[in-house]
């Protein structure tokens, strides 16, 4: 089976790599600065580059290969998770302009942003043993995976929104802590759903 490595993946794993070699200068200087005091710009570049390779090849291990012939929605999604790991990158790039801009603000706008294409995708992935809101209860049926993913997919984009336009009006390290927080109920919240989809289709 052919794998099919996500092109906007790889075009911007590309475009982040030439970020650290060609502004590696100027990096102590913006880290020194505090925009990404806490971040290991080497472990990082690993990270997205091994994490890439690892949910490329994830769907070959997709026990009824579903997964493959959606590949492009699944690709949407890995897009998303690199585009918040180069965050820390493309702020650099940024900040290499002289360009002025609030490091809680831009995470947290990029986070919206690659939530919202998330959320976007997920009603077009197919019920599959790799990717998506895989608990006891959507893995029951075709039916009650689609419902699920459809009603998460759309709070998902929801949330994503308001949480788009409260980045883009206040910028506070608060705010960016309960952007996860936010992130993390959206994922409780799927669990549950799921259960009452389920439930409700079991007992027509």
């Amino acid at each position: 089976m052919t794998l099919k490595f996500d092109l906007k993946s790889i075009v911007l794993i590309l475009f982040i790599m030439s970020i650290y070699i060609y502004k590696y200068p100027m990096i102590n200087h913006i880290t020194n600065q505090g925009v990404t005091s806490e971040v290991d710009l080497n472990e990082l570049l690993m990270t997205i580059m091994g994490l890439f390779i690892l949910l490329s090849i994830l769907p070959v291990f997709d026990k009824n290969k579903v997964l493959i012939k959606r590949i492009n929605a699944y690709n949407d999604i890995v897009f998303s998770v690199i585009l918040i790991l180069a965050t820390p990158f493309l702020l650099i790039l940024i900040r290499s302009t002289g360009t002025h801009i609030n490091p809680q603000r831009f995470f947290g706008l990029i986070i919206a942003v690659a939530f919202i294409i998330m959320s976007n995708y997920l009603p077009k992935l197919s019920m599959n043993t790799i990717a998506g809101i895989r608990t006891p209860w959507s893995m029951t049926s075709e039916a009650v995976w689609k419902k699920t993913h459809h009603i998460s997919g759309i709070i998902g984009v929801i949330l994503g929104a308001i949480l788009f336009v409260i980045h883009a009006l206040v910028a506070n390290k608060e705010l960016l802590s309960m952007t996860i927080y936010v992130i993390v109920g959206w994922l409780v919240l799927t669990v549950v759903i799921s259960y009452f989809v389920c439930r409700h289709t079991s007992s027509k």
